[in-house]
């Protein structure tokens, strides 16, 4: 994704979702004419602004050149449904699509052979309060959503800032790195754990899924663990199209301390390896980052550190 695209979605990804749950009334402001247009954004009665909404995720569409905001979450904890499309052409939104789950979308991705956002479902918090793991598939040009339905699924994560995904247009796979384990955790919570316990709901799985096959398969770990990732989750991933490889950067364990690591991933020799940067960022979770193409430079955003 270039750069320009990725700051016009965090642009409006500050705009509309401002990192929590809840709608301030600053924030539903934003939905009127006026205030659109001070933002540089025009608005007509075909393409009005999009609700305010929280724990939502935004992916770019190249075929189209849009940026895409998902569903997300109200300040009554409901489900905020309408998925909108903002072109960064011509910078007016249109609502191209309803989510009509009463669950929150994890991750979202676009697969640029399916033309389709693929999107995973981890917990059903909202309404039944259990784990579950689904796989979806959107497709901007007729609004239909698909509940895939693969035979085998990653363990169900415990909310969409845990576990990361991208998209390696070289394989045509959507690659998910760790996260937590929805089952353990509770399991934890419930019955409590020591610092072993509690490390151990945090994985360092790599899965892979194939649109066109429909599966998700776990890729094989290496006999020697320190040719992974330590486990995590909250951390940034990425793809540069330029070497064909997965990034993550940062994260953190259940209880550990948060991470400065940097790796990247090949799928086709199923290879992790640790960069090493030097000089580095500091340890941090909940960064966000993104490959500017144009540049040859990974830029890392935020994020928050901590000890313990």
């Amino acid at each position: 994704m270039r750069l320009a695209f990725w700051l016009a979605a965090v642009a409006a990804a500050l705009l509309l979702n401002c990192g929590s749950g809840g709608a301030s009334s600053d924030r539903n402001a934003l939905e009127t004419p006026h205030a659109a247009q001070e933002a540089g954004t025009t608005t007509t009665s075909d393409s009005p602004w999009p609700a305010a909404r929280g724990y939502s995720q935004m992916v770019y569409d190249p075929l189209h050149e849009d940026v895409i905001l998902l569903p997300g979450q109200s300040n009554t904890f409901t489900v905020v449904q309408g998925v909108w499309a903002f072109n960064t052409r011509t910078r007016t939104w249109r609502k191209i699509g309803t989510w009509e789950q009463n669950e929150l979308i994890d991750m979202a991705v676009f697969d640029i052979a399916a033309r389709k956002i693929i999107a995973t479902v981890s917990f059903d918090w909202l309404v039944n309060q259990q784990g579950v793991s689904e796989t979806w598939a959107f497709d901007p040009e007729t609004g239909v959503w698909e509940n895939r339905n693969p035979a085998v699924s990653p363990p169900p994560g415990i909310c969409g800032c845990g576990e990361q995904m991208a998209y390696d247009p070289r394989a045509r796979k959507t690659v998910k790195f760790g996260g937590e384990d929805v089952i353990a955790w509770f399991t934890c919570a419930a019955n409590g754990c020591d610092q072993a316990g509690w490390d151990a709901t945090v994985t360092n799985d790599t899965w892979v899924y194939d649109y066109e096959a429909n599966t998700w398969s776990m890729m094989p770990r290496p006999a020697d663990e320190r040719l992974l990732p330590s486990p995590r989750n909250n951390h940034g991933m990425t793809y540069d199209s330029l070497r064909g490889r997965i990034i993550i950067a940062g994260g953190g364990g259940a209880l550990a301390p948060s991470t400065d690591t940097t790796w990247s991933f090949d799928y086709w020799r199923n290879r992790w390896t640790n960069l090493e940067p030097s000089p580095d960022f500091t340890p941090r979770v909940y960064g966000t980052i993104a490959y500017d193409e144009k540049a040859d430079k990974i830029v890392l955003f935020g994020g928050e550190s901590y000890s313990k």
